[in-house]
């Protein structure tokens, strides 16, 4: 009868250290889940659980109030001394972890600000090129212009939706000098609009930009190109 009792006593501690076991992983496992987001709170955890167990082994007095806090199981000494090992495994895990988590967190921190910095820096320096570029080209200075945007092109690689806006102006610039292109322009011109080009009445649609100096340029150029457009036209 003795027998069957100690038997069924130390089932009762197997299963009931085999549930401390998994829940305290589990809550361990949560908390370190935690440490990712609010480092602060495994931290504060862990602290307590190593002052738990500082004042139980201090204090006689305040151990009955600590074994509630723990939920220290009435067993055995080696029970107890295997759960005590364990709150304190737990809780030295959760401080390390708590300090990897905010460690993380101030390099992820810095990271993104030293991203946002660059960024806004970045785009300081496009916008001042580009305002450069447009007013080079409001005083007629296309050559400088050019130069302008390149700068602003060479450091906007960050700024999608303003290296469109770069590209887009700088086509418009290399179109309005391309000789080539022009020619082609006025070759491809119905006769009536040739005609009146030639005379100075209007202007191709296709040599007109949205900036003054470049269609000004294209213009300029296009005239230099109207008797070649001749002879091609009458090739045709």
């Amino acid at each position: 009868m003795l027998g069957r009792y100690d038997r069924t006593r130390q089932t009762s501690d197997t299963s009931s250290s085999r549930d401390l076991w998994i829940r305290t992983g589990t809550t361990v496992g949560l908390v370190l889940l935690c440490s990712c987001f609010v480092p602060a709170v495994p931290i504060f955890l862990g602290v307590l659980m190593i002052a738990a167990l500082v004042l139980h082994a201090a204090s006689r007095e305040l151990r009955p109030f600590v074994d509630r806090v723990l939920r220290m199981p009435v067993a055995r000494a080696s029970t107890r001394h295997a759960r005590l090992t364990l709150v304190g495994g737990a809780g030295v895990l959760l401080i390390i972890s708590g300090a990897i988590g905010a460690t993380t967190r101030g390099h992820l921190r810095s990271a993104w600000e030293q991203r946002e910095g660059r960024r806004e820096f970045v785009g300081q320096g496009v916008r001042e090129h580009m305002q450069r570029a447009n007013d080079l080209l409001a005083v007629g200075d296309v050559e400088g212009a050019e130069l302008a945007l390149l700068d602003a092109e060479a450091i906007a690689d960050s700024d999608s939706e303003r290296r469109e806006e770069i590209n887009a102006l700088l086509e418009r610039v290399h179109r309005s000098g391309d000789t080539d292109a022009i020619l082609d322009v006025l070759t491809k011109l119905p006769q009536k609009e040739f005609e009146t080009f030639q005379a100075g009445t209007s202007i191709p649609k296709d040599l007109e930009f949205g900036e003054r100096a470049l269609t000004r340029r294209a213009v300029e150029l296009a005239v230099t190109q109207i008797e070649a457009a001749r002879r091609l036209r009458a090739t045709r």
